[in-house]
């Protein structure tokens, strides 16, 4: 402390003295500069510090959380994006877009395809492993008849003439409409012996013994009746005889046994009389078929 005191008094009598105040001053006051820019400068560093680590923790959660984000993506890319059971998981892709066609007869399956594989029903053959028989549809033939028949100046059509119906009228049962031929294009009608025929059909089993006449559509034929009150005739013109196919077996028989009630009352008693083979000249029934067929005389011998 002298020493400073002998320096100050020195530096006041020479008028030095202001030196000595900012000498003074500076001695104070560098150290009080030199603390606070350490205390800044360490303070800065704390800051750096803590910036970096904060800088390198955020860099670490990005790197966590992006990484995170790859797996995640990873695991559902693995997974088939939040896979639905019902779509396959790897699916090929299809090595063409053209479109197959295959078609075959008799067995096989027909159908199209797009990818190279044909897709489709079997017909007669197999479908997935299981053999379907073909279905079976019977089918059956009827027949009808239309007529244009009496005396001059009093004709009528008659349609679809049921079998077994006796004309002109049941008191006056000349002829007897018995039914379709076997060839499908015939109408055969019984004749009585008391007319004669004339016209374009075939009498049965001769011209002169007419017991039956076969005639066909467009088939014109004049018969001569003699009775009581003289000769009289008539006219037959077969305006059509048609085929129908049915797939009903039921329609079918109903169709072949429709028959006229006085026609078959008529055949029933010649029956009884023993006359059946005569009244019906020289055909049988077929009733599972609806048509007529050609028997010879040698069928009733015996």
């Amino acid at each position: 402390m002298t020493f400073l005191r002998n320096v100050w008094a020195d530096m006041v009598e020479k008028r030095l003295w202001p030196v000595a105040l900012v000498l003074a001053l500076g001695i104070v006051a560098v150290p009080t500069v030199l603390t606070k820019k350490s205390a800044q400068h360490d303070q800065q560093q704390v800051l750096a510090t803590a910036a970096v680590a904060h800088g390198e923790a955020t860099q670490a959660d990005n790197t966590l959380a992006l990484d995170t984000a790859v797996s995640a993506t990873a695991r559902r890319d693995h997974l088939g994006r939040q896979r639905n059971p019902f779509v396959q998981l790897f699916a090929p892709k299809a090595k063409s877009t053209k479109t197959a066609v295959v078609t075959t007869t008799g067995g096989a399956a027909t159908g199209t395809g797009t990818g190279g594989a044909p897709t489709g029903t079997g017909t007669g053959g197999s479908t997935g492993g299981t053999t379907t028989p073909p279905k079976k549809v019977v089918t059956k033939k009827t027949y009808t008849v239309s007529l244009n028949f009496g005396q001059a100046g009093s004709m009528h059509t008659l349609h679809d003439v049921a079998r077994l119906t006796p004309l002109p009228s049941a008191q006056n049962p000349f002829f007897v409409f018995l039914g379709v031929k076997d060839d499908g294009k015939t109408a055969v009608f019984l004749v009585s012996s008391d007319a004669k025929a004339t016209g374009d059909g075939t009498c049965k089993p001769s011209a002169s013994d007419c017991e039956t006449i076969e005639l066909k559509a467009g088939d014109t034929e004049f018969f001569d009746l003699t009775t009581d009150d003289g000769v009289q005739q008539y006219e037959m013109d077969v305006l059509s005889v048609k085929s129908k196919t049915v797939v009903s077996a039921a329609a079918a028989m109903a169709s072949h046994n429709r028959a006229s009630q006085i026609g078959t009352g008529m055949l029933r008693e010649a029956r009884k009389a023993g006359d059946l083979p005569v009244q019906l000249g020289w055909y049988r029934w077929d009733a599972s078929a609806g048509v007529l067929h050609p028997i010879t005389a040698n069928a009733f011998s015996g």
